[in-house]
């Protein structure tokens, strides 16, 4: 079936072929358009799947303990920072319409960027975000407890909330790629949150 369609600048026929993988082979169609068979599909398969080998049990028991220690160091600083923000507050000289953000500009900044952290750790490799994340975050931290000014805090918390979007994705990721899968593994994820 041909449709002729003008225009004020020049004629052109569209013809309609099927799109469906089973076209006679008489029809032009691109190779991207075509679906991929059954043995061409196991070939995909089988060279998306990475190798990868699990820890042992020992070692996979300190990657978890580590990785959920860097997110029970993250909660403590959110709970101590609630509790003490009226102190805090006072010794800073922080406006009360900006008591909230010390709190609020974590969870944020956390949230906006943890898709675009997971897909930097799938592309650069979990590990090496991780550990930049958990180097990130151990700095944050300590200018937060230094920061002389409210908006130093406000800001140096903000990039607290960057630094934990590096770390949870990636360790989400550490642990479901090296732990075995079953008990240890299951409980490591649960210790992730």
């Amino acid at each position: 079936m041909a449709t002729t369609v003008e225009t004020e600048l020049d004629t052109f026929s569209i013809t309609q072929q099927p799109i469906l993988s089973n076209a006679s082979p008489t029809t032009s169609i691109p190779a991207w358009m075509t679906l991929p068979t059954g043995t061409e599909q196991n070939d995909l398969a089988s060279a998306n799947v990475a190798t990868t080998t699990t820890l042992p049990k020992g070692r996979s028991i300190i990657v978890i303990a580590q990785l959920s220690s860097v997110n029970l160091i993250t909660s403590f600083t959110n709970g101590l920072l609630t509790v003490a923000l009226p102190a805090i507050a006072a010794d800073l000289a922080l406006k009360s319409s900006l008591q909230v953000w010390p709190i609020s500009v974590y969870n944020l900044t956390s949230g906006t960027c943890l898709l675009v952290a997971g897909a930097v750790a799938d592309v650069l490799g979990p590990r090496s975000i991780c550990l930049a994340g958990c180097l990130f975050l151990g700095c944050f931290m300590l200018a937060s407890g230094l920061s002389r000014t409210g908006i130093e805090l406000i800001m140096f918390r903000a990039m607290q909330g960057v630094a934990s979007a590096l770390v949870v994705p990636s360790s989400i990721s550490i642990v479901s790629t090296s732990v075995e899968n079953g008990n240890l593994g299951t409980s490591g994820l649960r210790a992730l949150g």
